[in-house]
């Protein structure tokens, strides 16, 4: 149940941030949150960094996620 609550958590704060409508048009953008959603299941050594122009789109669920 942690995994749904933590994705659930996320596509919530991505709807209050107002990024939905970019969430469905964006494919990088998509990729990108559906990725943080799976972070939950990926070792910390697999985790990659995000270039600057996806961090921008995005920083505010970064932050987010980082608090949370």
């Amino acid at each position: 149940m942690f995994f749904f609550h933590f994705c659930q958590s996320i596509y919530i704060h991505v709807q209050s941030l107002s990024l939905i409508s970019n969430y469905f048009n964006n494919l990088m953008i998509r990729n990108v949150i559906e990725q943080a959603m799976a972070l939950a299941l990926v070792p910390a050594l697999y985790v990659q960094e995000l270039n600057d122009d996806e961090r921008e789109d995005i920083s505010e669920l970064l932050h987010y996620f980082n608090d949370h």
